[in-house]
């Protein structure tokens, strides 16, 4: 646990470097959003980039303390070690997102902005449908059904069948990061729906299953 939690601080201690290294570098406006077509639409204040290790440390201290108020704490034991590859993906994740703003401040032609973000969250998916199985039940990560929450077993199941759905889409949104700018949008709310929407149906269609062989069985 503690070289987990040394690799989270030397991770935030490289995002707040970097920050403070590109401040005096860059223009005084940076750009934090981009429309479908990877042209950038908003601007903000250099200062924001600041932001990025704030946000690093709050996800890092927050999940050591949601634990301490989820009903199922005594749980958190079960899936540590996944939890720490959690906490650490999305703190690369902030790290990634930090980087590729410095870069389009830097140079706004530099790189193509909509594939880099469909191959960073296409890599998101695959990395946390391969850990979805190993979760236990728990309030803050995972596919929180309330039929998911009540039995372990629907759980079990849950984050089973979602995280071959999750790995399968993250590849397929890496490949679609090829697709024309234009129709990468469309086809990651679609990815985002399915692997969004597909998990509830399946939870509840195990609880149902199992509540009508309870009923034929009363």
């Amino acid at each position: 646990m503690k070289k987990q939690t040394i690799a989270v601080g030397v991770i935030i201690l490289i995002t707040l470097i970097l920050c403070i290294a590109a401040l005096p570098v860059l223009p005084a406006q940076i750009p934090i959003h981009w429309d479908t077509s990877g042209r950038i639409d908003n601007w903000c204040d250099k200062a924001f980039l600041l932001l990025f290790p704030v946000l690093q440390a709050a996800i890092a201290l927050g999940m050591k303390q949601v634990q301490r108020i989820d009903p199922h704490r005594d749980n958190y034991k079960r899936f540590a070690s996944t939890r720490h590859v959690f906490v650490m993906v999305l703190i690369l994740l902030v790290f990634g997102l930090c980087l590729l703003t410095v870069i389009s401040a830097w140079n706004p032609n530099a790189l193509n902005v909509p594939m880099a973000i469909t191959l960073g969250v296409g890599l998101l998916f695959a990395v946390m449908g391969n850990l979805m199985p190993k979760l236990r039940q728990n309030y803050f990560i995972g596919i929180k059904t309330p039929w998911a929450l009540e039995d372990e077993e629907n759980w079990r199941k849950t984050h089973r069948m979602a995280g071959r759905l999750w790995f399968g889409a993250g590849i397929v949104m890496m490949l679609f990061s090829l697709l024309p700018k234009e129709l990468l949008m469309l086809a990651v709310l679609c990815i985002a729906v399915t692997i969004a929407g597909l998990p509830y149906v399946y939870s509840y269609s195990l609880f149902r299953n199992k509540r009508t062989k309870g009923e034929k069985n009363d």
